[in-house]
C-alpha cells in the first residue's frame, strides 16, 4: 500500500537538482511563489495520504483485536 508513495520519494530524490548538500529544496527558489505553491500541494497531499494510510493502518488492527 506504501510502494506508490516509496516509488515516488526515490524518483524526487534521484531527479534532484545538483546541490552541495543532500536537500531537494534550495532555500533561495523556494521563495518563488510558483515553486512555493507547488511544495506546499505536495505537501497537503502527502499528509492527506499518510492520514489515510493511518486510519486505514488503525482499523486494521482495532479489527483483528477485536476479532481475536
Amino acid at each position: 500500500f506504501n510502494m506508490p508513495l516509496i516509488a515516488y520519494h526515490i524518483n524526487k530524490f534521484r531527479i534532484r537538482p545538483v546541490m552541495s548538500g543532500f536537500g531537494i529544496y534550495d532555500p533561495t527558489t523556494i521563495m518563488n511563489a510558483q515553486i512555493l505553491h507547488l511544495a506546499q500541494r505536495e505537501g497537503w497531499i502527502k499528509l492527506g495520504f499518510y492520514m489515510i494510510t493511518f486510519f486505514y493502518y488503525l482499523y486494521c488492527m482495532i479489527a483483528e483485536l477485536i476479532r481475536e
